[in-house]
């Protein structure tokens, strides 16, 4: 609406987008410190890499839907 009364709630959903983006980059990191470890079995490189491609598709949902906006102006 445009009366503002939403503002607490897209706030809100802004810092869970910014949060679950910093969220993805440490899955990120740690797949692939899992892939370049030696002594990692091949379900933990697999388990790590299919959640880390995961992530990189919630950062590409959120930013091409523009999620991560500073402002509510929309």
């Amino acid at each position: 609406t445009a009366d503002g009364s939403l503002d607490g709630l897209l706030t809100v959903a802004h810092l869970l987008c910014a949060l679950g983006v910093i969220a993805a980059l440490v899955a990120v990191w740690n797949a692939v410190v899992t892939v370049t470890g030696a002594n990692r079995g091949w379900w933990a490189k697999a388990s790590a890499t299919i959640i880390a491609l995961a992530c990189v598709a919630f950062v590409w949902f959120v930013t091409s839907l523009h999620l991560l906006a500073l402002s509510l102006l929309f």
